[in-house]
């Protein structure tokens, strides 16, 4: 059998084969080994770095994000309480406004009030007047008898103080 032939080369085929083994052993456990186990604890550190990182900016984030809800309802109870002085102050303005107004409505009443008197007395005299001359004018028509401004005058008062046609109205 030619398998058994090799017997006397099988015991350095066995020794070089341990050999190899050996040294490749040695060099994986002396030098591969240690370099990858120290690429993956570097790579294992940047991941905690990243996540501790993360996690900071996370929490700074967070602090942004109340500070900011923190300042917006501020400034909207801010906006809302300068809408609400605005609004009572123009509310007050426009009171102030209105009884200035209503003073001043008063007043030009009160004098267009007086005008009217005035002009009503004045008229009331021209009537008079008017009414005095035409009673004369018709006295002295139909009867013929010029009368005097004085007693014309006298009795125009009298029929108008009898009508109710006087000052009083």
């Amino acid at each position: 059998m030619p398998q058994l032939e090799q017997i006397d080369t099988y015991l350095s085929q066995v020794f070089w084969t341990a050999l190899c083994f050996g040294i490749l052993w040695i060099v994986m456990w002396k030098v591969t080994l240690p370099r990858i186990a120290m690429a993956l604890e570097q790579r294992q550190s940047r991941l905690d770095d990243d996540l501790e990182r993360a996690a900071l900016i996370k929490e700074e984030a967070d602090t942004v994000r109340e500070g900011y809800e923190k300042a917006l309802a501020e400034a909207h109870a801010e906006g809302q309480a300068a809408i609400r002085k605005q609004t009572a102050e123009l509310s007050e303005d426009s009171a102030r406004r209105h009884a200035e107004l209503t003073e001043s409505l008063a007043k030009k009443i009160k004098k267009a009030e007086a005008n009217i008197a005035a002009e009503k007395t004045r008229a009331m005299e021209s009537v008079r007047e008017v009414a005095v001359e035409a009673a004369s004018a018709a006295t002295e028509r139909l009867v013929g008898v010029s009368v005097d401004a004085e007693r014309a005058r006298r009795a125009v008062e009298s029929a108008m103080g009898k009508t109710g046609s006087g000052d009083g109205d």
